[in-house]
């Protein structure tokens, strides 16, 4: 597998979870847009929120002989100008919703795991400019190489 498969890969399986869909038209009143690539410094159009942008694949070479390791980092982002008031507590709803997806967009990762082969491990920071808030994901794939089948 290359680096551009597995991208595809996830973005294609991303992109068809029917739970995920569900949860984001129930929450936003439309589904999850996927992106492969975003320009970061001239955002998507709010219409296309909420979104998930794969921003960067790679893969990390060594000698592992029955491992081939990729990373990838992804953005899972909502547009939400609400803030919730209770007593002295201000709530930037987005904020919140923005670390829902991106710990929905891992669960579909982490319990699919793919293909068979694949193993996920994750890590995670966030980042705002009101009214835009998107939780970043920096995830580790590994795959299992076969031996009767090379990685190219």
């Amino acid at each position: 597998m290359t680096a551009h498969e597995l991208t595809l890969l996830v973005a294609e399986h991303l992109a068809a979870d029917t739970g995920l869909q569900a949860w984001c038209t129930e929450t936003f009143g439309q589904g999850l847009c996927v992106f492969v690539g975003i320009d970061e410094g001239n955002p998507p159009a709010p219409a296309y929120w909420p979104l998930v942008a794969l921003l960067h694949t790679s893969e990390l070479k060594g000698d592992d002989e029955k491992y081939q390791r990729f990373g990838m980092d992804l953005g899972s982002g909502v547009v939400n100008d609400a803030i919730a008031v209770s007593g002295l507590r201000h709530t930037y709803t987005g904020m919140l919703q923005a670390e829902e997806l991106r710990t929905r967009v891992e669960a579909v990762l982490f319990k699919s795991n793919l293909t068979q082969q694949i193993k996920t491990v994750g890590d995670s920071a966030q980042a705002s400019l009101h009214p835009y808030y998107i939780s970043y994901s920096a995830v580790s794939f590994s795959l299992l190489k076969s031996s009767r089948h090379p990685v190219r």
